[in-house]
């Protein structure tokens, strides 16, 4: 899913047009924006030819370079992207193993990868019956960190040796045993999630009677509400309910 921010900028434009040549003020544009995330964060920023080319592609039939890509190595340099790209305007696009066939992970944005640092098991709690993950996990590493304990995550789609912990949130993914545990969102007990405005939001289950109340039952945009929510860029953590096989 790509957070698209309000403002506009040329960074999209970091292309070459059909004869090969990129835009002076794109080139610069490109290499401002990789200066300030390399001063920020302590992970990987890559701009190159050769990274964006490799970005540019997932398991779908489309090709769209990226303006770059960050490998963040920590939750603080995801923090720090999300808010230099919404100062500079620029779309953002959380991705993972890339198996998605239908194209969610590549476009013309600024590519977080979580799948080479932000892959642990932060906690597993077999008495609530949840295990708390970072985004980038993938299933079947998940699964088995989780089968000592006799339980997995349910929904196991094909890709699970590639699909990542927040791929499969953010698409809702199944797999062949999805018509005994159901769908990925019938298994994810809670989210934590950074928005374009800076926030950190715990975001999980509602009690009845905070539903009851007429600003939720109107919804977030309900006639109590004058502020609109703000957009939700990346998906830092991901709490799940494992199942016994």
């Amino acid at each position: 899913m790509t957070a698209t921010l309000s403002r506009q900028s040329s960074a999209t434009t970091v292309r070459s047009h059909g004869n090969g040549h990129v835009p002076n003020g794109a080139l610069d544009f490109a290499a401002a924006l990789q200066d300030e995330l390399q001063r920020r964060i302590a992970g990987e920023v890559r701009f190159d030819p050769v990274s964006r080319m490799l970005y540019s592609t997932d398991a779908s039939n489309y090709q769209i370079d990226p303006v770059g890509v960050v490998i963040p190595a920590s939750r603080d340099d995801v923090l720090a992207t999300i808010e230099i790209a919404a100062r500079h305007g620029i779309p953002l696009l959380p991705r993972g193993g890339g198996s998605s066939l239908s194209g969610q992970t590549v476009g013309a944005a600024l590519v977080i990868d979580f799948s080479k640092a932000l892959s642990k098991v932060l906690e597993i709690d077999l008495e609530g019956g949840v295990v708390t993950v970072e985004p980038g996990i993938n299933i079947d590493a998940l699964n088995r960190q989780l089968k000592p304990d006799g339980v997995m995550f349910g929904p196991d789609p094909a890709s699970a040796n590639r699909a990542t912990a927040g791929g499969v949130v953010g698409n809702n993914s199944t797999g062949s045993h999805s018509i005994l545990y159901g769908m990925t969102g019938d298994n994810v007990r809670a989210v934590t999630a950074a928005t374009v405005d800076g926030a950190v939001l715990d975001l999980g289950p509602l009690a009845s009677s905070a539903l009851a109340r007429p600003a939720i039952a109107a919804g977030a945009m309900g006639p109590r509400s004058r502020t609109a929510p703000s957009t939700v860029a990346a998906v830092t953590a991901c709490t799940l309910s494992p199942v016994m096989p």
